[in-house]
């Protein structure tokens, strides 16, 4: 708003009584129903109270609020439909031309799976320090991340930016398409919210790091750990990490890096931000981060043989 210029205050709020969950995302218009849906329990319930206040045409001004809640899932053979996520299952990929004809099958005790407890801390905190800061604390949905969007969109006349959570991010990657309708936000955020019910941060966490791409078809952490720096993770230094947390935005355009064997300046500006913040956060030490800050990234390739040279 211009200085002086005056705008209309406003309220609005909406509220959803007790609902089946399943009946809720039976009724998004349009949106085909998740496989996983079709085994809920019907006893699974949702309610829902939004509101938010402020200056009608100043978004900076509004006050949002979202409370929700869950029933049923403690009831005797409730059943949630996301039990398959606790034991090997088959994950189709999303693409860029949809879901991957071929499954890759995964889950905790399947080869290549790593637990929450054996992700490194520092690689765990660069990852949520990256994509999702307020990860431990919000409920599926960052409603102060949407309110930005919703701002900068109005002040730059610009489609509103992404701003998902990881817990989002996980739902699209098991879940839904590509599509970024309001339809399908509303998809997402019901699915979102009954993930951030069953399942613990750590939990989620966990899948995620393990589910999302790192590159073309590069899916885990292991795998991406093992791909661009020839170790498994555990194994990994502080900016090799930090690197690996800049490239979940669009895994298969960095990609570019290794192809040509180095990071770009840029990018590497990118890695070094994070780290400092890291050091900042005090979760990344002055010595490590002295120490990374003066080693270079660079990747492990597949060693070529040489004429004559036996398996």
């Amino acid at each position: 708003l211009a200085s002086g210029e005056s705008s209309p205050a406003f309220f609005a709020k909406a509220e959803l009584k007790s609902t089946p969950m399943l009946r809720l995302l039976r009724s998004v218009p349009g949106a085909e129903e998740p496989e996983f849906a079709r085994d809920i329990s019907s006893n699974v319930l949702f309610a829902m109270s939004a509101s938010v206040q402020g200056e009608l045409k100043n978004p900076a001004t509004w006050e949002p609020k979202l409370e929700y809640s869950m029933q049923g899932l403690q009831d005797e053979g409730t059943v949630t439909g996301l039990e398959f996520l606790d034991g090997p299952f088959e994950y189709f990929p999303l693409t860029k031309k949809g879901r991957a004809e071929t499954p890759l099958v995964t889950g905790p005790t399947t080869p290549g799976w790593i637990t929450y407890d054996e992700i490194p801390y520092v690689q765990r905190r660069a990852i949520i320090v990256s994509e999702d800061s307020t990860f431990p604390f919000h409920r599926g949905l960052e409603i102060e991340e949407v309110r930005l969007a919703i701002q900068e969109a109005m002040e730059t006349g610009e489609r509103a930016r992404g701003g998902s959570t990881l817990s989002q991010q996980l739902v699209k990657n098991l879940f839904l398409s590509r599509d970024r309708t309001a339809l399908r936000k509303i998809q997402e955020l019901l699915i979102t919210f009954l993930l951030e019910s069953v399942l613990t941060k750590e939990q989620i966490f966990e899948r995620y790091a393990n589910l999302i791409e790192w590159g073309p078809r590069i899916y885990g952490l292991v795998d991406a750990s093992q791909h661009y720096f020839g170790r498994h993770p555990r194994r990994l230094q502080a900016h090799e990490m930090a690197y690996l947390a800049t490239i979940i935005p669009n895994p298969v355009l960095f990609h570019v890096h290794y192809d040509k064997g180095q990071v770009s300046a840029r990018h590497n500006n990118r890695v070094r931000s994070l780290m400092q913040r890291l050091n900042r956060l005090g979760q990344l030490s002055d010595d490590a981060l002295a120490n990374a800050l003066a080693t270079r990234i660079r990747f492990e390739r597949p060693r070529k043989k040489r004429d004559g040279e036996s398996n």
